[in-house]
């Protein structure tokens, strides 16, 4: 989720992991994810010069530290969801405004307080070129608990609908204050159909539907296949109240083909036509995968959902019809306790 910004004029462009930080089940998302990040980046460079000479700084989560995580038999490098982000995000692909090898390309890993994590990264990074970088921590810095971390994230989400807190007396009237007052923003609350707003989940199925296998072919696994999530099934396997969902985008050209077909049949002497229904997988999502891909359109939270007339309440930043029919659902999930 993007976080909150001091400066409400700037645009920002979003990409739904659907957890707080990367985990074994979530990496082949995640890879996606970056990819497409490092393409959005390397087209604006297309377009933006100055860009090029202006820099980028990318702001890791803590799960990079973790030698292991991301790692296949194919390549069981060390720390290879850092090595991805250094080499998703190499502007010297095909850019014209690119003059030399240090454009556009990471240069720098800085470490701070790691000094054993520096090491390992300097053996390992060396060969590309890119230089790392250790920085001590500031006197008095501690470590954040898990209580802290949930607070911080409850606020983050909080601050989307709601803007930024008004600051209290004391400090607003300091010299350098950059938090603007009257950022407070009012949200939405509404009903719509469970039929208005499909929700689906990454990576939680088991098997490829079997109408989209060839015929004689074995169900195969997809770590980044979509799944549909019923609203009236049991609350502990929907999971979908108080959950963060993200609307996506879908283009026409998304839609797969129905799962729905016609098959002729002759019965003794008489042809006659019969319309059978080729047996549908219940989770068969009829869009592709790359929907989940791309940069959203937004957020909002089931806040209650009536299985009695079938509807969700939903808490948006804004009135009015919602961007898209079809949205994300992950594990991360938000009690609006205003």
């Amino acid at each position: 989720m993007p976080s909150n910004t001091l400066s409400a004029d700037v645009p920002t462009l979003g990409w739904w992991y659907g957890g707080q930080e990367p985990t074994t089940r979530g990496v082949p998302i995640w890879t996606k994810l970056i990819e497409n990040m490092g393409g959005a980046y390397r087209a604006r460079l297309e377009k933006d010069p100055l860009l090029v000479h202006s820099g980028l700084f990318l702001d890791t989560p803590s799960a990079f530290t973790n030698p292991t995580l991301g790692q296949v038999k194919e390549n069981p490098t060390r720390y290879p969801l850092l090595q991805q982000a250094v080499e998703a995000f190499d502007g010297r692909c095909s850019c014209p405004v690119v003059h030399s090898k240090a454009d556009a390309a990471v240069d720098f890993v800085i470490v701070i307080g790691h000094e054993k994590l520096t090491i390992e990264l300097q053996r390992l990074l060396a060969p590309s070129g890119v230089k790392v970088v250790p920085l001590p921590k500031s006197g008095g810095v501690v470590d954040l608990d898990d209580a802290y971390r949930e607070l911080a994230h409850s606020q983050q989400v909080r601050t989307y609908f709601y803007g930024e807190p008004a600051l209290p007396s004391s400090l607003a009237g300091l010299s350098g204050s950059t938090v603007p007052l009257g950022l407070q923003l009012n949200p939405y609350s509404f009903q719509i159909p469970w039929d208005a707003l499909h929700v689906l989940r990454v990576g939680e199925g088991n098997a490829a539907p079997t109408s989209a296998l060839p015929l004689g072919s074995s169900h195969v696994l997809s770590p980044t296949r979509l799944t549909r999530v019923d609203p009236g099934g049991p609350a502990h396997v929907v999971r979908l109240l108080n959950t963060v969902l993200a609307i996506v985008r879908v283009d026409p050209e998304d839609r797969l083909e129905t799962a729905k077909s016609k098959v002729k049949e002759e019965e003794g002497e008489k042809a006659e036509e019969e319309v059978k229904e080729v047996e549908i997988d219940e989770d068969e999502v009829p869009y592709r995968e790359e929907i989940a891909q791309r940069e959203v359109l937004g957020f909002v939270v089931i806040t209650a959902i009536d299985t009695l007339k079938r509807k969700y309440t939903i808490l948006s930043p804004s009135p009015g019809k919602l961007p898209s029919t079809v949205a994300i659902a992950g594990s991360i999930e938000w009690v609006d306790s205003a």
